[in-house]
């Protein structure tokens, strides 16, 4: 049995996770130019480190009316086809380990088109559920069209660029 490390977040009141091993950093403090125009779910782009990133706001992009960004408010920054993405989540949590026994895959009645995102369910200690999502399936391919044409408007770098040692810290 292995474990497997996720990072912990809260998105629009729901406990979400991701693959620690998918993500780059964890970003809190950055300033967003909401460019006029953008498709959604783009929410703006931010400055990290002298790199333009296109920021996603991870609630829209799951179906839940988007809030506004607070002091809790972070960028999950990963790699998406050599460009560096940011996913706006209302809180960070924690890194908690997760044995892949306890993943469990949603049942096919009542998903929509939001819950394709998510590719399991875990309970955690607490009893909360903790919603597993899927890096491949958020960045589709509509959202990865749209990324490739919000490239040229940022001036940001081409596919294969060199991106940002893997490896998330947190704040």
């Amino acid at each position: 049995m292995t474990n497997d490390r996720h990072l912990t977040f809260a998105v629009a009141g729901e406990l979400c996770a991701l693959p620690l091993a998918s993500l780059r950093e964890v970003v809190a403090g950055y300033s967003v130019a909401e460019l006029p125009h953008l498709p959604a779910p783009w929410s703006g782009v931010a400055t990290v480190r002298d790199e333009v990133v296109p920021l996603v706001a991870l609630g829209r992009l799951l179906g839940y009316e988007a809030g506004p960004r607070g002091p809790t408010t972070r960028a999950l920054l990963l790699c998406v086809d050599g460009a560096l993405v940011g996913l706006e989540v209302d809180e960070v949590r924690r890194v908690v380990e997760v044995p892949a026994t306890s993943l469990h895959p949603l049942p096919e009645l009542g998903r929509g088109a939001q819950s394709d995102f998510v590719r399991a369910a875990s309970e955690l200690p607490d009893g909360r559920l903790l919603l597993h999502l899927e890096v491949t399936a958020l960045f589709d391919a509509t959202l990865r069209q749209s990324l490739a044409e919000l490239r040229p408007r940022l001036g940001a770098a081409p596919p294969g660029a060199a991106a940002p040692e893997a490896g998330a810290r947190g704040d």
